[in-house]
């Protein structure tokens, strides 16, 4: 035991020398560069901001999409039909192959209403397709496309 404590003395004090002489040693001689260095600004312009037309905006969202089809159509005679028929396609859902679309009255006490393909919207209108981001709606000989409504809070 005696003899091994030199021994392991020796390899601590050979290895502080190998680890204070690498640190002691001067480092590689650093050669300049080839191309100096640029030294202008490299700053980006603003991207444009792309403006907003507010009367084409409000255009759209008071627009009658439906005026046409609906000044041509009958009067329906009916007392559901005669109620408030403002609605908006709320959100669209599938369970497996089946899809609905949920269908929310503005101001009105009436609860959502659930349709899927074939049902009949508030305005009399048929729902031939319903898609992942819309539904098909026929009326008259044509056929229209509308996507969810999203509301802000």
């Amino acid at each position: 035991m005696s003899r091994l404590l030199p021994v392991r003395a020796w390899v601590l004090a050979a290895a502080a020398a190998a680890v204070a002489g690498w640190f002691a040693a001067p480092g590689p001689e650093l050669t300049p560069a080839v191309v100096k260095p640029r030294r202008d600004n490299w700053d980006l312009p603003a991207l444009p901001r792309r403006a907003v037309d507010r009367s084409s905006l409000t255009m759209v969202v008071t627009a009658p999409y439906w005026g046409a089809a609906l000044a041509a159509a009958p009067a329906p005679t009916t007392a559901a039909a005669e109620e408030d028929p403002r609605w908006r396609l709320a959100a669209i859902y599938a369970v497996g192959d089946a899809r609905w679309a949920l269908l929310s009255f503005d101001g009105s006490s009436r609860p959502p209403l659930r349709v899927r393909v074939g049902d009949r919207l508030p305005g009399g209108q048929k729902i031939t397709a319903i898609s992942e981001k819309d539904v098909c709606v026929q009326i008259g000989r044509q056929s229209y496309r509308l996507g969810i409504e999203r509301r802000e809070p």
